[in-house]
């Protein structure tokens, strides 16, 4: 729960991974909690369907965005993030053509199952 991220937190903090940690989620509350507590932890909002109302909340909150690479109605909102300054990710990408494809939308970061030669 958002409540829970406090004690999240204190458990990375006492460990040699935090300098490198980042948190990962689908649910935007469980993330501004976190945000609020510490605001240097790198967020990665995780997401089926981007829209401008969560690019708007990702943008307020300094984090990334990662979405589902399979929604094609995606794709219409990717410019207004990276204008924006939104680093963007997405998954699951498993076939090298696709990872070129995504490279024209600006994203950085992609997660993979398996990469095909």
């Amino acid at each position: 729960t958002p409540e829970d991220m406090q004690s999240m937190l204190d458990v990375l903090k006492a460990s040699p991974a935090y300098e490198n940690a980042l948190v990962i989620d689908f649910d935007k509350d469980r993330l501004a909690a976190v945000r609020s507590l510490d605001e240097n932890m790198e967020l990665w909002y995780l997401m089926n369907e981007l829209d401008e109302e969560k690019i708007a909340f990702v943008k307020e909150q300094n984090m990334g965005i990662a979405f589902n690479f399979g929604i094609a109605q995606n794709y219409k909102h990717l410019d207004s993030a990276r204008e924006q300054g939104i680093t963007l990710a997405s998954w699951t990408v498993d076939f090298p053509p696709c990872v070129d494809f995504l490279r024209l939308f600006g994203v950085k970061y992609i997660t993979t199952n398996k990469i095909h030669p």
